[in-house]
């Protein structure tokens, strides 16, 4: 009997990682190794901090690009993070929301709050400053993604200061 519970685990963590449902397994992304000290020019699947990310969210995939892209945090998609100066770190985090963007302004604009057209990493984008910098994407009529940079010491980052080292990419995940 124990034989048997222990064959049929073992198949059942094989398949469900196969199935990406382990881990972060549908947060996955390449590693370009040719790029490091490796002399090997090939592609290989890794999990931890590169330079390349991708996340999936309703019918889009993300696709993130830059020093060192990392991992989910804190209730994200997705983190990472770049060197504003070399005292200063910029976190940036990336959250998809359930709801409508135009909404979402209405509401910041009523509270008083201050919100600017703009566009972050060749995307069209609303900031506002609350606690952190955030931009807002819209992904679809009741989607949207949003990113909050914020330094290390919780302070609020300058749109002019948004590093142009990360690249973002929204499309489909299904490829059209």
């Amino acid at each position: 009997m124990e034989t048997v519970f222990l064959k049929g685990t073992m198949i059942a963590v094989f398949l469900f990682g196969s199935l990406g449902l382990t881990g972060c397994g549908l947060l996955n992304y390449y590693k370009d190794v040719g790029s490091s000290a490796s002399q090997n020019s090939e592609d290989e699947y890794v999990s931890g901090a590169w330079e390349s990310g991708t996340f999936y969210y309703d019918d889009y995939r993300i696709d993130i690009e830059g020093p060192e892209v990392g991992h989910p945090s804190r209730g994200t998609e997705w983190s990472t993070s770049y060197e504003l100066d070399e005292d200063t770190d910029v976190f940036v985090d990336f959250i998809c929301v359930d709801g409508s963007l135009e909404d979402k302004i209405s509401q910041i604009e009523a509270a008083g709050g201050e919100v600017t057209e703009g566009a972050i990493w060749n995307n069209d984008c609303y900031f506002y400053m609350d606690d952190v910098t955030i931009a807002m994407i819209e992904l679809d009529e009741d989607v949207y993604l949003q990113v909050e940079l914020r330094t290390e010491d919780s302070e609020c980052v300058e749109i002019s200061e948004i590093s142009d080292e990360i690249t973002l990419t929204i499309g489909s995940k299904f490829g059209y």
